[in-house]
């Protein structure tokens, strides 16, 4: 098992490393962060035209470079974690040390790394005000209907089972 953990551990570094460009230099960093952010804009709202597409790029490589430090905290997280796997040996110590690591998920975190988080959280909601506000009419319609899609999955998933048995009758 512990072979096939580390194995996995590996091809998702790579992945991740490919995915953000993190061996890249900062100007391919922030190319790539603009086109995903295009990306998921195109996914929500279909067709964009070539001003819009240019401004939702070039503010999308404004944001901070935050997958770097995301992949590092994600990588302390792991290490802590099989660390805390390699000392099962009493099980109801374990499992407080389990659920204390799972209930204090930032624990350990680097104090920039939140200061960075908390940057990048702001301007990619102040990122998605301003692209709202680009968006046509029928374009703001397709994200109300998306939202709306999310908004009855959620509604049909935390229905009681008798109400659903109910409700599909």
């Amino acid at each position: 098992m512990e072979y096939s953990v580390h194995r996995q551990q590996r091809v998702q570094t790579a992945e991740t490393l490919l995915k953000y460009r993190l061996g890249e230099n900062v100007a391919e960093q922030r190319r790539a962060t603009g086109r995903r952010v295009l990306a998921r804009i195109r996914d929500w709202v279909g067709h964009l035209d070539d001003e819009q597409e240019r401004r939702i790029l070039a503010w999308g490589a404004e944001l901070p470079l935050m997958h770097a430090a995301r992949h590092q905290d994600r990588m302390r997280r792991q290490r802590e974690f099989l660390q805390l796997m390699a000392q099962r040996d009493d099980p109801a110590r374990f499992a407080a040390r389990l659920r204390h690591f799972l209930l204090n998920w930032e624990e350990g975190r680097d104090p920039a790394y939140d200061k960075l988080f908390n940057e990048w959280t702001i301007q990619q909601a102040d990122l998605y005000v301003a692209v709202y506000h680009l968006l046509l009419p029928h374009q703001r319609a397709a994200v109300v209907d998306q939202v709306q899609g999310y908004i009855d999955d959620l509604t049909r998933l935390a229905r009681r089972p008798a109400a659903q048995a109910t409700a599909e009758r």
